[in-house]
């Protein structure tokens, strides 16, 4: 049975590619770098800030570390200006809280994620982990069973839903049955490239998934 559900922040339940776009690009130009568009910025994203940098920089030599200095308190003091939930997730959350266990699993850093899901998810979610020191990021299956843990649930209980296929190894290297979303950041063709047990393209379908599976467990 189906009793606790986990979610990816950026690019599932939130569409934040515009104020991450516009970090990296505040950044870039500190450098005297060219910037990127969404596009590229969609590309890059899911693997954590060092990754996006790295990969924004391009042949630059100038050092990642030296970009996320800028890179993070910007995006921490700008990241609640063009984001918002995807349509239907307020909705869907709605639906789900108080019947299942809920948590976000982020590579977002811990301190960031904290103020968006406090902006616009406060309350919903019982466990909210991110990027932290020393600890292992996305695909690493660490956060994810971590989060179970905290949940009290297990990985037999659990749905994970992301928009990418660093979600997608997580949850298969946890063991745990996931869930692609195609209103995210990757094409619907690199999500099938993953194999996900299911794959929906709004959050309504994700109630009638999550019915029919417990469904069938009964």
């Amino acid at each position: 049975m189906i009793r606790t559900i986990i979610f990816d922040l950026d690019g599932t339940i939130l569409d934040t590619i515009q104020d991450l776009t516009n970090a990296v690009n505040y950044t870039l130009n500190q450098f005297k770098l060219p910037n990127i568009t969404s596009v590229e910025a969609k590309s890059f994203l899911g693997y954590g800030a060092s990754y996006l940098l790295n990969q924004a920089k391009k042949t630059s030599p100038i050092h990642t570390e030296d970009l996320l200095k800028i890179y993070i308190p910007y995006m921490e003091s700008h990241n609640q200006i063009e984001s918002q939930p995807y349509e239907g997730i307020m909705d869907l959350l709605n639906e789900l809280k108080g019947k299942y266990r809920l948590g976000i699993v982020s590579n977002k850093h811990q301190e960031a994620l904290d103020m968006v899901v406090d902006k616009y998810f406060k309350g919903y979610f019982d466990v909210v982990i991110g990027d932290q020191v020393n600890q292992p990021k996305k695909p690493d299956p660490y956060p994810l069973l971590k989060a179970i843990q905290d949940l009290d649930s297990s990985i037999h209980e659990t749905l994970y839903i992301g928009d990418t296929e660093v979600d997608l190894k997580t949850a298969k290297n946890a063991h745990v049955k996931v869930v692609a979303v195609t209103w995210g950041f990757r094409s619907l063709d690199e999500l099938k490239r993953e194999k996900p047990n299911f794959i929906i393209d709004e959050p309504k379908q994700l109630k009638d998934l999550i019915k029919g599976e417990n469904a069938c467990q009964s």
